[in-house]
């Protein structure tokens, strides 16, 4: 990638005819720096519908030059509270027929409902969990024998 490194550092502004990349991956990239959030929001509205010679231009022009390209941090998607329960969750929505939807929304519910040891225990039997989530979440296991 070197749009961000021209865009940054280069004081020339017919450098930015020499970039072959895709303006919107440029925009991304300079969008993780907190300084350039701002403009990017400004660019981005433009990213399809302008040639991307007038668009790196608009981007050279409103970023600050510096001796160095900045390092940019990757935002990474933060996890859900819910992601470590989803092993449980995805079979009872199955059981309900629960959309996605309907899931997010009774997701707080059902977290609250596994805190109770008894009751995840119960829910564990119930769709024959597998023995390391018992270790994992710290709930005893026995195996039952019943005789008919």
């Amino acid at each position: 990638m070197i749009a961000p490194k021209i865009i940054y550092t280069n004081k020339n502004p017919k450098s930015v005819l020499e970039i072959e990349e895709e303006p919107f991956i440029t925009n991304r990239i300079l969008s993780m720096n907190p300084e350039m959030y701002e403009v990017c929001e400004k660019v981005n509205r433009y990213t399809f519908y302008v040639d991307k010679r007038i668009l790196f231009g608009l981007m050279w022009g409103l970023t600050p030059k510096r001796p160095m390209d900045p390092f940019h941090k990757y935002i990474k998607k933060v996890e859900e509270e819910g992601s470590k329960w989803s092993f449980l969750t995805d079979k009872i929505s199955k059981l309900y027929n629960w959309s996605e939807g309907d899931l997010k929304y009774n997701l707080p519910l059902l977290i609250k409902l596994f805190e109770d040891k008894t009751i995840l225990r119960k829910l564990f039997r119930f769709f024959g969990i597998d023995k390391k989530y018992y270790k994992q979440f710290d709930i005893p296991f026995k195996i039952e024998k019943r005789w008919f």
